[in-house]
């Protein structure tokens, strides 16, 4: 199906003006006064380019209604010329508690379906209410509401035609970010999709939906979304099905990947052509991040914390980064530090089991041994010291837990050690 423009000239000049609107904040004013830096748009490209950040109205809409009787929800289903749909489908979800109900209607003439739902008989139970119009593969929905006590709600739904043809969907923004963990990557994905065209694009086997995560990826999640984009799991990535409406949405999914050793690979997948492509990595200092294609990684302050950032922008006329290959080096390991550490927390035992000993046997020589403040200061610094290894990522969570249970089974030896002897070791 034709979407009535030519898309490839359209997605390409709207993909290059997004660069160019980042420096020029006033390009989505129409009243603006063209200047040789800032390109004059046509209506239409503003709208496009309206889509591509979002800020284009909703196609549904949902209010309360005084003129409408109370507990009545009035829908009316229009085109995109504002003129009323007859024989539109309708369907009302109504969510309480755990309970779920769904009820359908067809509109009249005037492109109108009214439902009045059975309210609960107690007062304090919460009943949310859905409304949507399924077409052709897309599905128009409103957000989640309630009924007021006192009046009606009124939803208003603008059905648009519907196309496969992928041509007018690009990936404004990809965004990878990677926590490291013990011998294992917890990454986060997000996918900024806008649909550019006039027409609501449903996903088929004519175009892309699937999308490929790195071999071995495990425990993933999928974050849902008050959109009719629905991913799911399958055994390579994450399959996508539902419509895309002209404007943009957001994907989001993480999952966690094992490694071995100082280094870990792997490869983001993008389907679409893409305009900007950021990585995260969020690491110890002697962390290194490469991706191929990509500038080099620097490290930058972010709300989130400290990271190696490395980000592109492509232009129409450069090969899209279809696929995203990261390697990161230098992941800090147990290494030379596990040995200086073990060889560390023997000394700090064998030094508490000497000192121990020296205790009881001065004691019974009525000869003053080292103090408890000392020896208690000694461990509490090797403590401090093997802390500051871990905040520093030279070694690893599990290794610190070890070696500091170690420093306070030390403490704890020479707590006993010079514990008061009992009552019948005293007679």
């Amino acid at each position: 199906m034709s979407v009535g423009f030519n898309t490839t000239l359209l997605v390409s000049r709207i993909i290059a003006l997004i660069a160019v609107s980042f420096f020029c904040p006033g390009i989505l004013q129409s009243q603006a006064e063209p200047s040789p830096s800032q390109p004059t748009l046509s209506t239409k490209e503003q709208e496009r380019l309206a889509r591509v950040f979002g800020t284009t109205p909703p196609l549904t809409t949902a209010k309360p209604d005084a003129t409408l009787p109370k507990g009545s929800i009035k829908v009316q289903v229009v085109d995109e010329q504002n003129q009323a749909i007859a024989g539109a489908r309708v369907e009302l979800a109504e969510m309480r508690g755990e309970q779920r109900q769904h009820n359908y209607k067809t509109t009249d003439k005037q492109g109108i379906a009214t439902f009045t739902p059975t309210q609960p008989a107690d007062a304090n139970t919460k009943v949310s209410y859905r409304v949507y119009a399924p077409y052709k593969g897309a599905r128009y929905g409103s957000t989640p509401f309630q009924l007021p006590k006192d009046q009606g709600y009124h939803v208003h739904i603008t059905r648009l035609p519907v196309t496969r043809n992928a041509g007018s969907v690009v990936q404004i923004e990809g965004s990878t970010q990677i926590h490291i963990g013990d011998h294992r990557l917890f990454v986060l994905e997000q996918r900024y999709i806008a649909n550019v065209g006039d027409h609501t694009f449903v996903f088929s086997n004519q175009g892309p939906k699937d999308i490929d995560l790195p071999a071995g990826f495990a425990d993933l999640n999928i974050q849902p979304g008050m959109h009719d984009v629905r991913a799911t799991p399958t055994r390579k990535g994450v399959a996508l099905a539902g419509s895309i409406p002209p404007g943009r949405v957001r994907l989001q999914w993480q999952y966690a990947l094992d490694y071995r050793g100082s280094r870990a690979s792997l490869e983001v997948h993008n389907p679409w052509q893409n305009h900007i492509q950021r990585v995260m990595l969020k690491a110890a200092a002697s962390t290194q991040l490469d991706v191929a294609g990509m500038p080099p990684a620097r490290w930058q302050n972010t709300d989130q914390g400290r990271y190696l950032i490395t980000q592109i922008q492509r232009m129409p006329n450069q090969r899209s980064l279809s696929r995203v290959a990261l390697h990161i080096h230098g992941i800090p390991t147990a290494g030379t530090w596990h040995w200086v550490s073990l060889g560390t927390a023997l000394a700090v035992l064998l030094l508490c089991a000497l000192a121990g000993w020296y205790w009881q046997r001065s004691a019974k020589n009525k000869q003053p041994g080292p103090s408890l403040a000392d020896i208690k200061a000694s461990v509490l610094d090797d403590a401090e010291r093997l802390a500051k290894q871990y905040n520093e990522g030279t070694i690893g969570k599990d290794y610190y837990r070890e070696q500091r249970a170690l420093l306070i089974d030390a403490l704890a030896i020479q707590l006993h050690a010079q514990a008061p002897t009992s009552t019948s070791s005293q007679s």
